[in-house]
């Protein structure tokens, strides 16, 4: 009987979890007004980091949460011609150096150590090897106040490892120097306008 009465409480613990689990679907927009409805589900989707910034944020009214479907972004085509390339044809030395001819693209698509995964963390490419995107910060004060707005513009080129955008796959005149450069420009507000920043990654660590 209570091994019994046992399974049955196991059954409908599992039941309710995947009656739960279906709460945050394609469709649903996480507001102030049902944040508390929700929460509990984001908890167990979200890190404790962006959980608590996302919070924030829904319960002061500033952002919402829109859930959407599911989807998988491929990476370049080049890219991932690249990364297929290197299968095989690299190493890491004693000195964690990496050996033989990098195409682009990550230079392990099957690691199995973990300076194979590091050197796919360095090589990753979050975005095209060359963009501009437009961002805009707003601070907020510690009652959640709108205190101030910038407007900037991030600038961004790769000099090695290019595969979908020419040249390929290496700046001209480069020769191994350089791997990329980035430009952060502030254009709004006035009294800081023109501020800029420059960050300049060589190849040789």
């Amino acid at each position: 009987m209570k091994r019994t009465f046992l399974l049955f409480l196991i059954i409908l613990f599992y039941m309710a979890k995947v009656a739960y689990s279906q709460e945050i679907k394609p469709g649903v927009v996480i507001t102030k007004d049902n944040l508390k409805k929700y929460l509990p589900e984001l908890k167990e989707i979200l890190p404790l980091g962006p959980l608590e910034h996302f919070k924030d944020g829904v319960k002061e009214g500033q952002i919402t949460i829109p859930i959407v479907k599911k989807r998988i972004y491929s990476p370049p085509p080049g890219y991932a011609r690249a990364t297929a390339k290197n299968e095989g044809g690299l190493r890491v030395a004693k000195d964690n150096t990496l050996t033989g001819h990098w195409h682009g693209g990550l230079p392990f698509p099957r690691p199995e150590t973990g300076q194979e995964l590091a050197w796919n963390v360095y090589r990753r490419r979050e975005c095209m090897e060359e963009f501009q995107l437009k961002v805009n910060y707003l601070l907020f004060d510690k009652n959640h106040q709108l205190e101030r707005s910038f407007k900037n513009y991030f600038f961004k080129k790769c000099y090695v490892g290019r595969t979908d955008i020419l040249p390929s796959p290496e700046i001209s005149g480069n020769n191994g120097l350089l791997n990329w450069k980035e430009v952060f420009l502030v254009v709004e507000p006035l009294d800081v306008k023109g501020f800029s920043m420059i960050r300049i990654h060589y190849e040789d660590l």
